[in-house]
C-alpha cells in the first residue's frame, strides 16, 4: 500500500493534493509550461471539435 495514494499507485487518477500542481510555487523557468497550458485552455474554447457536446 503506498502511503502517497492510499493503495492507488496511480497519482495522475487522484483528486487531492497528490496530482495537484501548485501554479504559484513553479519556478520562473516554468513561464514556458504556464503559457502552453493557457494556449492549449484557449485552443480548446475555441474549436468545437474539441468539446464533446454531451
Amino acid at each position: 500500500m503506498s502511503r502517497f495514494t492510499g493503495s492507488n499507485n496511480n497519482g495522475y487518477c487522484q483528486d487531492s493534493e497528490i496530482s495537484w500542481v501548485h501554479w504559484d510555487n513553479l519556478p520562473a523557468s516554468a513561464e514556458a509550461l504556464r503559457e502552453f497550458t493557457r494556449h492549449i485552455i484557449r485552443l480548446r474554447a475555441e474549436q468545437p471539435l474539441l468539446r464533446r457536446e454531451n
